[in-house]
């Protein structure tokens, strides 16, 4: 839902339209973190997999 009030925000507000690749630019990490599994490795506490993963990156 937060996506679809982003998107309405960027396109009836015409300060916001020119900032839009930027806004989804960074608000695709919203999404990406959600999708990601590190709350699996956190559960079954692979914290050394999960430093090594941040550190490569």
């Amino acid at each position: 839902m937060a996506y679809l009030g982003l998107a309405a925000c960027l396109l009836f507000s015409s300060k916001l339209r020119e900032y839009g690749p930027l806004i989804w630019t960074l608000s695709s990490g919203i999404i990406f973190t959600t999708l990601g599994c590190e709350w699996l490795y956190a559960i079954h506490e692979e914290y050394g997999y999960l430093a090594l993963r941040n550190i490569c990156f």
